[in-house]
Parts: C-alpha cells; structure tokens; sequence
C-alpha cells in the first residue's frame, strides 16, 4: 500500500486547497501542484508535516485550556 502525497494529506487534515497551501508556504500555485505528482523535496516536505503536527497541537491546546477553565470554575 502506498503512503498518501503529502500535499495531498495536509490539504484534506487542514481543510485547505492546494492554492491556500502555496499561500501559507509562500511559493507559486503550480509548485504546490508539482509536489502532488511528483516527489516531494525533503524540506517541503518536513514543513509540510509540521503544518500537520501545528494543527494538532493547537487541537490540543484547546483542550487543555477547556480542562483548566473547568477545573477553575470548581
């Protein structure tokens, strides 16, 4: 089984289209394109992961501020 394209993978975790993408990373449209058919260059490729792992960090965070405001109002 092959491992999903990156850009493809962050795009549907972030919700976000591949023209949002090439925004938040600075770099034209039609390289975004590139990289979800061919091979992805490594650096792209480790920010790419961390877009992801922001995301779910943040999620994270909401949670634990949640906790701490419930554990407050105790």
């Amino acid at each position: 089984m092959t491992e999903e394209n990156i850009v493809k993978k962050v795009c549907k975790e972030l919700n976000i289209t591949q023209k949002e993408l090439s925004e938040i990373l600075g770099v034209p449209q039609t390289t975004i394109s590139g990289w979800s058919t061919t091979k992805t260059p490594k650096m792209a490729e480790l920010a790419l992961n961390l877009l992801i792992e922001n995301k779910a960090l943040k999620e994270k965070l909401e949670i634990f501020k949640k906790a701490h405001k419930m554990a407050s109002e105790l």
